[in-house]
């Protein structure tokens, strides 16, 4: 299944055959045979030789333990201390991280090496590999070869008891060191509902795969494909750098898209677009392009797109709605409880039951018009228990009547029927009592065209919002690095969008740094589901944040009073507001008003005094 230039596929029967080979030689290794409860630890992007594994390990009755491959060897290894895998499995890509943790780990008795061909330059790099090690790294190819010739696994014998352990997923880490999240049996097989993905179970239906195995959408994704029996396809890079060309060979019928990829969408969409508008003028050419971009690229066959990990902006949802001509599923869910809503619709199965608890320090009342918001607290079958080894963290799971607190902040519409709000910790009080949601003022002001990444950072003690921005390449390259001008061409689109959404002056940034390197997996930033991890990237800024902080609160008015030019009353106020609502680099566009660069009423009266003062006005 996983696609390269002619793709290969395998059938179900073939898989499973796999999958029992794996089984069987694990189970019955002469020196270290796998056991029921033992964990094998993945490094892997998705590939069909992961899919067999997985399968191998519910045979054994085994816990399967998918690793993200963008945390550091520092990360990995702390995760390993604690779940003590006896085997570990990789990717010939990230064999290498593989190693360095079987060095710095004794419970790991085997290395497992996959998609792996030796009659490439891999040959060289597996004995290089090897030379470090006293432990043999077996290749799965002969694992499949040699158990396909011992007796076959006895499968676990039915119980009534499906509490066991079958996988742990660990968070992202977004909010602070990753934590496993245990999938019992239970949960694990709610992930086989076939009727989630799809209106129906047509097994001419296709699908690719490109989610990172780490995160628990794609294991209910892969699933719940399998349990349907669709044919799914495989992604050839892990970087995603071939998705597009994977996709043209294999015209989908459905999609699951996140935010990151709905992006790459849009910008495939927006270069071809400019291009052809320099030699063609069409007023059709809008139309013709989408068609063109839905038929050529992906096929012109999806019928169903579903949306998860993250919101997506208004902007983005027409574009992908009008670019397919489909309308969008929203799934609504997390790593504890996997899907909770589809198109704010609450699934019931699994979800029993849910209530919304009153956050009186943040304003949200189940009694507030014209719909009650509040925190979502809910009982479902798909929950987890804890996390592993964490059962400290139990009580920040889940109230006194085992209601699983989501930590989101919701409004109920209608029975049943529940709008997602806000994260509750992304929520926070500047010092004047003011509440932000700064995700969604990151979702709006990312709709900019000029704006590739934003990150908006504030805290109580300070009465304003600054940013982290990185602006598109283009910007950066048609004014040569310039800040000054970026900064003010920024300003300019930051306020057209707050005008437009009737955002208050406190909620725009007053400032921001200027930053060219996006944020990415590759330098932390990212989760591999494209994710902002805002803690790392908090961390990563706030030196420079509170850098740009003080620079604001030290502006020096003494100079301020002696640099004015009194016969220049624009270049005072000028002067005036950057002082009292911005920062010496702070662009003023004279034909704003005061409050769009966050004046609220004590600092228009300080204007007023200051000006009356130094002008004379």
């Amino acid at each position: 299944m996983p696609i390269n230039s002619k793709y290969q596929t395998i059938t179900y029967q073939q898989l499973w055959s796999r999958a029992e080979s794996i089984a069987n030689k694990w189970y019955q290794h002469d020196q270290y045979p796998l056991k029921a409860s033992d964990k094998v630890a993945i490094l892997s992007f998705i590939h069909s030789d992961y899919i067999a594994i997985n399968l191998a390990c519910v045979q054994i009755n085994a816990i399967i333990v998918p690793l993200q491959t963008n945390l550091s060897i520092k990360e990995l290894t702390l995760i390993l201390q604690e779940i003590e895998p006896r085997i570990i499995a990789a990717s010939i890509e990230y064999l290498p991280i593989a190693v360095e943790l079987a060095k710095k780990n004794n419970s790991i008795k085997r290395i497992i090496v996959f998609d792996y061909d030796p009659s490439h330059d891999n040959a060289e790099k597996l004995e290089q590999l090897q030379n470090q090690l006293i432990i043999k790294i077996e290749e799965l190819p002969n694992i499949i070869r040699l158990g396909s010739q011992l007796p076959k696994v006895p499968y676990p014998e039915n119980s009534d008891d499906t509490s066991s352990i079958s996988m742990i997923i660990y968070t992202s880490g977004s909010t602070g060191a990753p934590k496993g999240a245990i999938y019992t049996e239970k949960f694990v097989s709610n992930m086989w509902d076939a009727s989630l993905f799809a209106n129906n179970t047509n097994k001419e239906n296709t699908t690719v795969l490109y989610l990172p195995i780490c995160h628990g959408l794609a294991s209910q994704q892969l699933n719940n494909q399998l349990a349907k029996g669709v044919t799914c396809y495989l992604v050839a890079k892990s970087n995603l750098s071939t998705l597009f060309e994977d996709i043209t060979l294999v015209k989908p019928t459905e999609l699951l898209l996140i935010p990151r990829v709905a992006e790459m969408i849009l910008q495939l969409y927006q270069s071809e677009l400019e291009g052809r508008k320099k030699t063609i003028h069409d007023p059709l050419l809008d139309s013709k392009l989408k068609k063109e971009i839905r038929i050529n690229i992906f096929g012109g066959r999806v019928t169903q797109i579903f949306y998860s990990s993250a919101p997506l902006t208004n902007k983005l949802t027409d574009f992908i709605e009008s670019l397919f001509e489909v309308k969008l599923l929203n799934m609504y869910g997390s790593t504890e409880t996997l899907a909770i809503c589809i198109n704010n619709k609450i699934l019931k199965p699994p979800v029993e039951d849910y209530k919304l608890i009153d956050v009186p320090v943040l304003g949200y009342y189940s009694t507030d018009k014209p719909y009650p918001r509040g925190e979502l607290l809910l009982k479902t079958a798909t929950i987890i228990p804890g996390y592993y080894k964490h059962p400290e963290l139990y009580s920040q799971l889940f109230d006194e009547q085992g209601y699983y607190i989501t930590g989101d902040i919701v409004k109920e519409t209608a029975k049943d029927h529940l709008v997602v709000i806000e994260r509750k910790k992304n929520v926070i009080k500047l010092s004047q009592g003011e509440f932000i949601t700064t995700t969604m003022l990151e979702t709006l002001f990312k709709d900019s065209p000029l704006i590739k990444d934003i990150f908006i950072y504030g805290n109580s003690e300070w009465s304003y919002l600054l940013a982290v921005i990185i602006p598109i390449p283009e910007l950066l390259y048609r004014y040569n690095k310039q800040q000054r001008e970026i900064k003010r061409l920024i300003h300019q689109s930051l306020e057209k969008i707050a005008k437009d959404a009737g955002l208050k002056p406190y909620e725009v940034p007053r400032d921001f740094l200027i930053d060219t390197e996006p944020f990415s997996q590759k330098n932390g930033l990212l989760s591999e589901l494209g994710k902002p991890l805002k803690q790392k990237i908090e961390a990563h800024y706030i030196d420079d944040l509170n850098k740009l902080y003080q620079e604001i609160c030290n502006y020096d008015f003494s100079k301020f009073s002696q640099q004015i030019n009194k016969e220049n009353i624009l270049e005072t106020v000028i002067k005036l507001t950057q002082y009292l609502v911005g920062s010496p680099g702070m662009v003023i566009n004279s034909a704003a008003t005061f409050r769009q660069f966050g004046g609220d009423s004590l600092s228009t009266l300080q204007f007023s005094l200051e000006l009356e003062k130094f002008g004379g006005l």
